[in-house]
C-alpha cells in the first residue's frame, strides 16, 4: 500500500505533538490508517 498523505502528516505532527485526533465520517479509512502506522514510533523518527 502507497503511504498517504496524511499518514505522512501524523507522523511528523506526532514529533511534538502527543496526541493527535482523527476524525472523520464512516468508512473514511481512520481504522486503517492508524492499524498501517501501529509499528511506527513518531517520537524516535520512524
Amino acid at each position: 500500500m502507497y503511504k498517504r498523505f496524511l499518514e505522512r502528516w501524523v507522523e511528523d505532527v506526532l514529533s511534538d505533538t502527543p496526541v493527535v485526533l482523527i476524525v472523520g465520517s464512516s468508512q473514511a479509512g481512520k481504522t486503517t490508517l492508524v492499524k498501517s502506522m501501529e509499528d511506527v514510533d513518531c517520537m524516535t523518527g520512524g
